[in-house]
């Protein structure tokens, strides 16, 4: 019983914070637009469609991967920490 508790408790935690989050909502009538419920976030997942959702995505990672400074640093090759820094700089 232990192991398999181990196993699936981050899933469990996972749920138990999904549903008291649901039941906060609800219960304590918490503004959508303060704080939506997990219903009304995934409700609202659906209703946009998948052409619209690979749109941004890749919109998003054209985006992380331009100004991402990792392309320029896999052309440098260093040996030592000191050429390293040379690199960045210079890259």
């Amino acid at each position: 019983m232990k192991a398999l508790l181990n196993r699936y408790i981050s899933l469990i935690a996972f749920l138990v914070v999904l549903i008291a989050w649901e039941g906060a909502c609800r219960l304590l009538e918490i503004p959508q637009y303060v704080l939506p419920a997990p219903s009304v976030i995934a409700a609202a997942i659906g209703d946009v469609g998948l052409g619209r959702w690979l749109e941004h995505t890749l919109a998003t990672l054209s985006v992380a991967l331009v100004a991402s400074p990792w392309p320029s640093a896999w052309r440098c090759r260093w040996p030592s920490a000191s050429s390293a820094r040379r690199c960045w700089r210079a890259c």
